[in-house]
């Protein structure tokens, strides 16, 4: 009987240090794990943030171009509309309208270029109708980017577009939303920017046809 449980006490010591060897390698596995999760999301995170700060540093670079800054008055508002990418990998045009009916548009350019030669002043008719499209905006509640999680990148060869709002708030400074969606994820966009942005391009097709030679 003593040498069954010499037995017994012999095997037990090997299988509680093999228990434990188990316990720490699964809790390796699982802390590795929770690691390289942490590690994708905080890329992500980067990568959203340097979207935004890219597509705001598009929108500077447009109105430099474009000679236009937003109207000093309470309640003025300006629009800069942007589209690139596509089969080509060029910019495909981009406008700027303000609440004075000024409009500077741009045309084809090279990746990085920003040129918006043809200016124009809109009608009072026709500011009046994209000023009541604009005004009926709730642009505190866009996205900063709508993006389908099936292509979140605009793979393969999408247009990506990018729309920015400004508005001179009461105390004089600005109020600023921008929004950004590709071709796959423009269904994601709420009805207020849609139609500014379909207004915008409206405008902008008409200043380049009277910029024509």
């Amino acid at each position: 009987m003593k040498q069954g449980n010499t037995s017994v006490r012999m095997w037990v010591k090997p299988a509680l240090v093999l228990l434990a060897l188990c316990l720490a390698l699964l809790a390796a596995i699982l802390l590795m794990r929770g690691s390289i999760t942490l590690s994708g999301n905080n890329r992500a995170a980067s990568s959203n943030s340097d979207g935004v700060n890219a597509e705001a540093a598009v929108a500077a670079a447009l109105l430099e171009n474009a000679g236009l800054s937003l109207p000093a008055r309470e309640g003025a508002w300006l629009i800069v509309s942007h589209s690139g990418g596509g089969p080509a990998g060029k910019s495909d045009a981009a406008v700027v309208i303000t609440s004075e009916g000024n409009v500077a548009a741009g045309g084809p350019s090279g990746p990085g270029e920003f040129r918006l030669p043809c200016k124009a002043h809109i009608s009072a008719d026709e500011l009046r109708k994209f000023e009541q499209i604009v005004l009926s905006a709730d642009p505190i509640n866009w996205r900063g980017r709508y993006i389908e999680p099936a292509s979140p990148d605009g793979c393969c060869d999408q247009y990506f577009y990018m729309l920015e709002f400004q508005r001179r708030k009461p105390d004089g400074t600005k109020q600023i939303q921008a929004a950004s969606w590709y071709d796959s994820s423009a269904f994601l966009r709420p009805r207020d920017l849609i139609s500014i942005h379909e207004a915008a391009v409206t405008i902008k097709n008409d200043a380049l046809k009277k910029c024509q030679p």
